[in-house]
């Protein structure tokens, strides 16, 4: 591994840079310049920094030691070769209690990662050894343990320092270690792998039924709140059910004696028409109002001189009195599109909840509709022996209007 540049913003250092030659480079500096800085980054670049450790009399952790000075958050980068290829590691903070644990590592001038490099293993697998083993032997921090000499001299001062023993190597044993993990991982025989995979297999079948039994579960859930919905939806509909059985009987009756009552009025019409000599040039029929007019518009019959809209009350109670008005309008529209240019409309409102202004609006909307203009040329209430007391105001209940019907241009 060869280290081709560094940049931090690490204890004294704030985005300072480092570019190192090829061989062996030599920082010379005063005191408190950040030369140890620089050392402790390159450890904390390669494994990152321990926040487990803890501050103690004569003790200060990392993540306290070298915190920015500058009062931003401690980050870095570090550019480096390996078997022939540049790297570039990053390393930031994103939460304060854990600086540098954010890390990438990609070949310099790509976005392409390297595989194997992570946050946990990025100095063991650039230089070999693990971090305390790089912080006892290689790394000579300040204050530290100058190594000199022969390179066998190194090698037992660090098999000493690393296993205790003069003849034995850290480095040799863990490589010899790594050879043979990694020929059993290659190894496809034995009793071993096929225990593993077992294992694997096992526990792959204990994730899938667990995964089963958490969806029974929602799904038995699920269907009893259905259940419990659907039981509700039932009563609900069969208290509908009866409530409109008992409206269409209690309609059935008032039907009949309304028909019984329109047949009375028919008949009584017809022979005051016969009294007066008029049987053949009136004409009574039983009809719905709103299909009549719909049919005599149709008809292209000559428009009439004069209608007369009187229907029932359309409404009985302030909660209907928007379906009211939309009956009115409708019944003037369809009336006023009858009569001719001049003609007449006379039209009325028997409700006390249809009020007059509101009697008065709907007409004028229906008007728009119908593409015409209204003069009036009247407007009453209910006569004298009806008297309107203002002590109640359902005794105000009838609206007359006769209006003079004229086309718009």
């Amino acid at each position: 591994m060869i280290i081709r540049h560094m940049q931090g913003t690490f204890g004294t250092l704030d985005g300072e840079q480092l570019r190192l030659d090829t061989g062996l480079n030599i920082i010379y500096a005063p005191n408190e310049s950040g030369k140890s800085t620089w050392c402790a980054f390159l450890r904390a670049m390669l494994y990152g920094i321990d926040t487990s450790q803890r501050a103690r009399a004569g003790f200060v952790p990392d993540k306290q030691k070298y915190a920015p000075w500058s009062g931003k958050p401690m980050a870095g980068e570090l550019e480096l070769e390996q078997d022939g290829r540049c790297i570039t590691i990053r390393r930031w903070t994103e939460a304060k209690s854990a600086p540098l644990r954010a890390f990438s590592a990609v070949y310099t001038g790509t976005d392409i990662p390297v595989p194997g490099l992570t946050a946990n293993d990025a100095g063991e697998q650039l230089t070999g050894v693990s971090a305390e083993v790089f912080q006892r032997s290689a790394f000579i921090g300040q204050g530290g343990l100058v190594v000199t000499g022969t390179p066998e001299l190194e090698k037992r001062i660090s098999a000493i320092v690393t296993s205790g023993e003069e003849a034995s190597s850290y480095t040799e044993a863990d490589a010899q270690l790594r050879a043979w993990l990694r020929r059993r991982r290659s190894g496809q025989h034995g009793a071993l792998p096929e225990l593993e995979q077992r294992i694997a297999d096992t526990e792959t079948q204990l994730h899938r039924l667990e995964r089963n039994a958490q969806e029974q579960a929602a799904c038995a859930a699920e269907l009893r709140e259905t259940e419990s919905e659907l039981q509700t939806v039932t009563d609900q509909m069969n208290a509908a059910r009866q409530r409109q059985r008992r409206a269409a009987l209690s309609s059935m009756g008032e039907e009949k004696s309304n028909l019984r009552t329109l047949e009375q009025a028919l008949e009584q019409a017809r022979r005051n028409a016969e009294r007066n000599g008029l049987e053949g040039r009136m004409e009574f029929r039983q009809a719905d109002v709103f299909e009549l007019l719909t049919e005599l518009g149709k008809s292209g019959e000559k428009p009439w001189d004069y209608i007369i809209l009187d229907p029932p009350a359309f409404t009985k109670s302030r909660n209907s009195v928007k379906n009211a008005v939309k009956g009115y309008r409708e019944i003037n529209v369809r009336g006023l599109k009858l009569v001719r240019n001049g003609g007449y409309l006379v039209t009325c409102s028997c409700s006390h909840f249809m009020e007059p202004e509101l009697f008065a609006k709907t007409i004028r909307e229906a008007a728009t509709g119908a593409h015409k203009r209204l003069r009036q040329v009247e407007f009453r209430t209910q006569a004298c022996d009806h008297p309107i007391l203002w002590a109640a105001d359902q005794s105000y209940y009838l609206k007359f209007f006769i209006f003079q019907v004229v086309d718009e241009k």
